[in-house]
């Protein structure tokens, strides 16, 4: 069992790089006319967590020991929301869906019980510096990633060998803005919430070279996915956590915060300016920065600012990027959907009670006419939680978030979870679905390990 107990804590290093290979490597088993079915490197990693500490758990555990924040009883309060959900299965349209969808939930919660509280059980003296290592590093490594990915495709190298998605190249924007190992920027860029909220509580903590570069780099990174979603969510979180430390601080000293993320915002804004100006459309580095500001103040901001014109018939013109400032499509179709959920939610007397059934929005969107295919998904978690489970499933994720909060109350980092449960909270307007944001339930999981009992060792220089 001592073998078993060291996978399962290496297992535990190994997460903070996983979660980052949300969709590349990929491997396709097939597809339904709803769903496709795929496994990703975190999948694969959940099922066998998941094997380990069950097997362990069933071998050692003695319960009745009691850990500091919520209790094993408390924590329990949770499973209501999956059970409801796996219940909804008998009446959803889209069974097969749902089936997969409440396996992963039960999946992601055993997951989380085991990281929290059955890891002092399985590992003595938790190594949390190789934790601490692992989550900074592999951050760092993929930011990295994320910045040759654009560099490559300004200099024309295929999509084959950046991974970057269909709409993430210089094509839409005259600039790239880089998906990662993830399948979207928007995935991208709530990867990095995590670890840039933790650099921006270590820094207000201490501010020294290591925590300026660390939050520079991750901020950079994040406003360099171009992710309205994530940076919002990483604006708002910002904002909280500033204003919760002055107050506790008594003085302005947080805000010094502010002059490394406005720097990490200047830098990528001339870095895509740079790389309109000498991609292959015909964007000029005022465009660029025009589109950045455009996009993400939807369309208020606007400076006006048009690419070059393209010479008649000449073969070697530059291609004209597809979008010139804010794309209000990308707004209204969201918006669009959600209107869609909450109109079939009000329809039914049983639907606003019970909804669709857990994997059944696809198919209430395309039977009511909304969607021409069944695998079109509510882009907004809240509405869809509302239209696959009603108003009870519904207030059992109130009670949930309610849980959370209440869990972090007496924790010292209690604001660093606040400050990211805010961050998730903001992103679940933008897009829904589970196997693409493992991130959001296991990285806060991390966290507590990280942070829990004591201030987390710092590193060896």
């Amino acid at each position: 069992m001592k073998k078993l107990a060291k996978i399962y804590e290496y297992f535990i290093y190994v997460l903070p790089a996983v979660l980052f290979f949300s969709y590349f490597p990929i491997i396709a088993i097939g597809s339904n006319e709803s769903m496709n079915f795929e496994l990703s490197l975190p999948l694969i990693w959940l099922v066998l967590f998941d094997v380990l500490a069950a097997v362990l758990l069933f071998a050692k555990i003695k319960f009745g020991k009691k850990y500091p924040g919520i209790t094993d009883r408390k924590f329990f309060a949770f499973s209501w929301l999956p059970l409801f959900a796996t219940a909804s299965i008998f009446w959803s349209l889209n069974p097969t869906r749902g089936i997969l969808t409440a396996g992963i939930l039960w999946l992601v919660f055993f997951a989380i019980f085991a990281l929290i509280f059955l890891t002092k059980y399985f590992v003595e003296d938790f190594n949390k510096e190789k934790l601490i290592k692992s989550f900074l590093i592999s951050s760092c490594v993929i930011c990295v990633w994320c910045f040759v990915q654009c560099i490559l495709d300004v200099l024309n190298v295929g999509r084959d060998a950046t991974l970057l998605c269909r709409g993430c190249t210089v094509q839409s924007f005259g600039f790239p803005h880089p998906n990662g190992f993830s399948i979207e920027p928007q995935f991208m860029g709530n990867l990095l919430l995590a670890p840039t909220l933790y650099m921006l509580y270590e820094f207000i903590k201490k501010r020294n070279l290591k925590n300026t570069l660390l939050l520079g780099l991750f901020a950079a990174t994040l406003f360099l996915t171009f992710s309205r979603g994530a940076i919002y969510a990483f604006a708002a979180a910002t904002v909280f956590m500033l204003i919760f430390e002055i107050i506790k601080q008594k003085k302005a000293t947080p805000l010094k915060s502010l002059m490394v993320l406005i720097v990490a915002f200047l830098f990528t804004l001339n870095l895509q300016g740079i790389f309109a100006a000498v991609s292959r459309t015909n964007d000029t580095y005022l465009s660029g920065v025009n589109k950045v500001v455009s996009q993400l103040s939807l369309g208020i901001i606007d400076f006006h600012v048009t690419s070059n014109e393209m010479p008649e018939n000449e073969s070697t013109s530059p291609e004209t990027s597809d979008y010139d400032g804010y794309v209000t499509e990308s707004t209204e179709i969201r918006l669009m959907l959600s209107k869609a959920a909450g109109k079939i939610w009000q329809e039914n007397k049983a639907v606003t009670i019970r909804g669709v059934g857990l994997g059944g929005a696809g198919m209430a969107l395309y039977n009511h006419g909304d969607t021409g295919s069944t695998k079109e998904i509510v882009q907004n978690e809240y509405f869809s939680i509302l239209l696959e489970l009603g108003l009870i499933g519904f207030a059992f994720f109130l009670i949930a978030c309610v849980l959370i909060v209440r869990a972090f109350k007496n924790n010292p980092a209690r604001i660093l979870f606040y400050a990211l449960f805010i961050a998730y909270g903001v992103t679940l307007c933008f897009f829904a679905g589970l196997p693409n944001a493992l991130q959001i339930y296991l990285s806060p999981a991390l966290l507590v390990l990280i942070m829990s009992e004591q201030e987390p060792k710092k590193l060896k220089k």
